[in-house]
């Protein structure tokens, strides 16, 4: 607080470089904010349930179908939060990709996830 010389007083409110939502400034102030998430983008969603569509396809062609399906399954239950976990979902799909590496088809489906994903996770 800065006092100028007669009986005023003066306030000086600095912000600085802050950025927020919902800043009160003052004596009784309030701020109410609702923040919602941002929906799921429909590609990352439509290319993983085609992926899950495809793994049953291709499901005799890898030794470890069931422990992929699980991994794309946790992926789809991740991406379906609030606040998805990025980095868990990018690892979950970068396992993925390594146990379907013999499988062009679900190669190629993967590979749009992790764009996706890339472009998608914050």
């Amino acid at each position: 607080m800065i006092s100028s010389d007669s009986d005023h007083t003066m306030s000086v409110i600095s912000t600085g470089d802050i950025k927020g939502v919902g800043i009160a400034v003052g004596p009784g102030s309030s701020a109410s904010v609702k923040l919602s998430q941002p929906a799921m983008p429909a590609d990352l969603t439509t290319e993983l349930d085609k992926f899950i569509r495809l793994l049953e396809r291709y499901q005799n062609e890898m030794p470890d179908a069931p422990s992929v399906r699980e991994s794309a399954m946790e992926v789809q239950s991740e991406i379906g939060r609030p606040s998805p976990r990025w980095a868990i979902v990018r690892t979950l799909v970068a396992g993925i990709k390594a146990s379907v590496a013999n499988v062009a088809a679900l190669t190629e489906a993967i590979n749009n996830i992790q764009i996706l994903v890339g472009h998608t996770a914050k």
